[in-house]
């Protein structure tokens, strides 16, 4: 398994791992390409976990990587930082809006029940976005400016559920 990461694979879920976002990433910066960085993470995960075990938290995981690449082109590069945590490389300079669309399919199509080990269970996600150059030059400040972002959208998501 620590191969595999080492290579840049996730061994559960087949996407990107963090060193092979890096490596892209760091190569698209020394390139002078410019790209979209979005980071998610899962809302309620620890709870499927917890209540369901971790069989039913890795096929989560593991489905939430395939709603993804559904939801994105080939070009995309999906990543699994660690735990709930994911990264999306988009190439080329999306507009602002396009990338709102995508990630508002992307969370629609987190949203959607997942049905494993005999549990069918439901994760919310939360996702920042960051673009290079404008939001930084460094691929440490692209993920700081979309954790940012993506903390925001939490608080907004947490904010209007307790308003309900």
């Amino acid at each position: 398994q620590q191969l595999v990461e080492a290579l840049g694979t996730d061994a559960l879920t087949g996407a990107a791992s963090r060193a092979g976002l890096e490596s892209r990433g760091e190569e698209w910066l020394r390139n002078g390409q410019p790209f979209a960085l979005m980071l998610l993470d899962l809302d309620g995960f620890k709870e499927v976990n917890d209540g369901h075990g971790h069989a039913v938290g890795d096929a989560v995981l593991v489905q939430t990587v395939a709603r993804l690449r559904s939801q994105l082109r080939a070009s995309d590069t999906v990543a699994r930082l660690g735990g709930d945590e994911f990264a999306i490389l988009v190439p080329g300079r999306p507009s602002r809006e396009a990338l709102a669309q995508m990630a508002r399919r992307i969370v629609d199509a987190g949203l959607q029940p997942i049905e494993a080990d005999g549990a069918e269970v439901s994760v919310g996600m939360s996702l920042g976005i960051a673009c290079n150059p404008e939001d930084g030059r460094t691929l440490a400040q692209l993920l700081r400016c979309a954790d940012q972002a993506m903390y925001r959208a939490k608080q907004d998501t947490h904010a209007s559920t307790a308003a309900r």
